[in-house]
């Protein structure tokens, strides 16, 4: 195979499963528990809010605004960032929840 080729597929895969996280999160984390391979995808909120904040700052030190807009750029910026920790959340949530559905099942058979 191609490197051009792999790489274009590994970002295929990572855009895929991006988006089963935000529309499908309980799948995505199933998945990600079958094939230990979509582990990280799992903390991918986690390296979006340090993307983000650091987008923030930049952006707060290149632009200076006053009055209202700083103030709406303040609850837009303070949303966003509640909503990826909100997310990452349910995603942990998630897969601690499959991981002991795994465990209960593998242990009550062996009984």
């Amino acid at each position: 195979m191609k490197t051009f080729t792999l790489i274009f597929y590994m970002f295929y895969v990572a855009l895929k499963t991006s988006w089963r996280l935000a529309t499908k999160p309980y799948q995505a984390v199933r998945r990600a528990v079958e094939h230990p391979i979509f582990f990280p995808f799992v903390f991918q909120p986690l390296l979006f809010g340090v993307v983000f904040y650091i987008l923030v700052r930049i952006i707060g030190i290149l632009i200076s605004t006053t009055g209202i807009i700083r103030d709406a750029e303040a609850i837009f910026f303070a949303s966003m960032f509640l909503s990826l920790v909100l997310w990452q959340m349910l995603l942990l949530y998630f897969f601690v929840n499959i991981i002991s559905a795994h465990w209960r099942k593998r242990h009550l058979f062996s009984l």
